[in-house]
């Protein structure tokens, strides 16, 4: 059960140029295909080293990885957001056999520690960890190296065999990240798919290193509604949608780069991903959830309008849904206080809230809390909990007698 309150923004602020650090705190959790490029070439110091003992590692990982005790990694491949450790066959020494395959999710990592001390992802320290990382689940000793890795929210760690690695293979000049994309392959696949856009252009086996922001990034900057079908293209919008993705995959990894273990690889300057405001125009952004895949989207309605070609999505009419006004005076700055969910860990967690426009997510964790309060400019203190005085939400009751819980509307009618 439900209860959708307005207005609604939590969606961040729009920055400056010069806060384009921000966005490597920001962004951080979201590995994508030019991370994955720039880990590949960092984990080229394991090719040559054989596999000599199993640490750690889960049940299912070990007996798997018990294959290639006393090989030698070949090769290190990046392919889309997938990362493989190509070991030598067993039948045949020196002939690719079978790889670990590294999927690190949202924030899944690595060390590698040398005769030297430890680098890599993992090897510092974080706000989740200050007393430093509890140990990896997976640890490798190689003959000259330690290789560890460490589970995440979608991160998967397994053995894949030659023949799958061959056909990820095949579709690296389709990869984003590539320093040669193949514009002639990748155009008629977009042309001939009857796919929404949202989910076309994060399709791994036509896109690979495609992930959540650089799709919103591309489809603004090609000013193309996420909603389209991508039968609906032009050979020329098609064209220019590779391109805008092509091209922020290539400034972010320039921005990877100058890592040089692989830690605080931030992403490039985004336009469109994590605002609430059009950099274009100026107009409110929209924050949808639509398609088969349900990721976050954003995008402008004014920029990136529909067309003829686009689906009618009609509000679908709930039972266990019910629109409410709040009612909120205006802050000291004369303005509409916004209404966001508190986000900072501890008892008030979860509870909705008005603040200050200016102040907007200032209350949440990470970047969007402590580094807001340096970047922009303070606002007043007006604060009010939606469960207290009269707009007190928490006494409202579903139909089926539950208590009623706020969420922001995602979809096309009614969105924020």
């Amino acid at each position: 059960c439900s209860s959708h309150v307005g207005p609604s923004h939590l969606a961040p602020e729009a920055v400056d140029a010069q806060s384009v650090r921000c966005w490597t705190w920001l962004l951080a959790l979201m590995v994508e295909g030019p991370e994955y490029r720039r880990h590949a070439e960092l984990l080229q110091v394991l090719v040559g080293q054989r596999l000599k003992r199993i640490v750690r590692a889960h049940p299912s990982l070990e007996m798997a990885l018990a294959e290639f005790l006393g090989l030698r990694i070949l090769r290190l491949l990046s392919a889309g957001k997938e990362i493989f450790a190509i070991f030598e066959s067993r039948k045949q020494l020196e002939v690719e056999g079978g790889a670990l395959r590294l999927h690190l999710g949202e924030s899944g990592g690595y060390t590698v520690a040398t005769r030297g001390a430890a680098w890599g992802p993992k090897a510092s320290r974080d706000s989740r960890h200050r007393k430093g990382q509890p140990p990896p689940e997976t640890d490798l000793e190689l003959s000259d190296a330690r290789f560890s890795l460490w589970d995440s929210l979608g991160s998967r760690y397994e053995i894949c065999p030659w023949t799958y690695i061959k056909t990820v293979e095949d579709r690296l000049p389709r990869d984003v990240s590539f320093e040669l994309f193949d514009f002639k392959k990748a155009v008629p696949l977009l042309l001939g798919s009857g796919m929404l856009l949202v989910d076309l252009v994060m399709n791994q086996a036509i896109l690979p290193g495609v992930g959540n922001i650089i799709k919103c990034e591309g489809l603004f900057r090609a000013r193309l509604h996420p909603l389209r079908l991508g039968k609906s293209l032009s050979s020329e919008e098609a064209g220019r949608l590779l391109s805008a993705l092509v091209d922020f995959a290539h400034r972010w990894y320039d921005n990877c780069r100058a890592s040089p273990d692989g830690a605080h690889m931030g992403c490039a300057e985004p336009l469109c991903y994590g605002r609430s405001v059009c950099t274009e125009c100026g107009a409110t952004l929209l924050l949808i959830k639509e398609g088969t895949r349900r990721r976050l989207t954003y995008f402008c309605s004014a920029c990136q309008a529909p067309d003829s070609h686009l689906r009618a999505l009609g509000g679908k009419q709930l039972r266990h849904r019910k629109q409410i006004r709040v009612h909120l005076p205006l802050c000291r700055c004369k303005r509409l206080p916004v209404i966001q969910l508190m986000r900072r860990p501890g008892k008030t967690f979860g509870r909705l809230h008005a603040v200050c426009e200016k102040r907007r997510n200032a209350n949440q964790p990470g970047c969007a809390g402590q580094h807001r309060k340096v970047l922009h400019a303070p606002g007043c203190d007006f604060f009010a909990w939606l469960d207290e005085g009269q707009n007190n939400i928490s006494l409202l009751q579903c139909a089926c007698m539950q208590r009623m819980v706020c969420r922001r509307v995602l979809e096309i009618p009614n969105n924020g």
